[in-house]
């Protein structure tokens, strides 16, 4: 499926700390016109997560919050974007951040598995 090939690749680079190859994976996924929303959402997430990892949380922060505004219930882009806002110096709204993700899990795990949670 499109996009998918650059995300398998993006992840492998991260896996083995070459930020700069993993965002350059996730720039040829981001090119393509037909890339699914939740696509979308892991390739955001997975950009702010190298740039966390490059130490530009600004960068980061402008890519969580793309992601977040496609999928508000993100918790894996609610915790890379409370990281940045830590670097950044914006503790209270780290907190916001960091709970709102907490009580994202919270929820899951209440629902059970087929909301994405381990049971009831």
């Amino acid at each position: 499926a499109v996009g998918y090939a650059e995300l398998a690749a993006a992840g492998d680079a991260m896996r083995q700390g070459r930020w700069g190859e993993a965002l350059r994976a996730l720039d040829a996924c981001a090119g393509r016109d037909c890339v699914a929303d939740m696509q979308k959402v892991k390739m955001h997430t997975m950009r702010a997560a190298a740039h966390m990892h490059m130490g530009d949380s600004r960068s980061a922060l402008r890519a969580a919050d793309s992601a977040l505004a496609l999928d508000p219930l993100s918790r894996t882009a609610r915790v890379v974007r409370g990281k940045a806002l830590v670097a950044l110096g914006r503790y209270h709204e780290s907190l916001s951040c960091l709970d709102a993700a907490d009580a994202i899990e919270e929820e899951r795990l209440r629902l059970g598995p087929a909301f994405g949670g381990g049971g009831a």
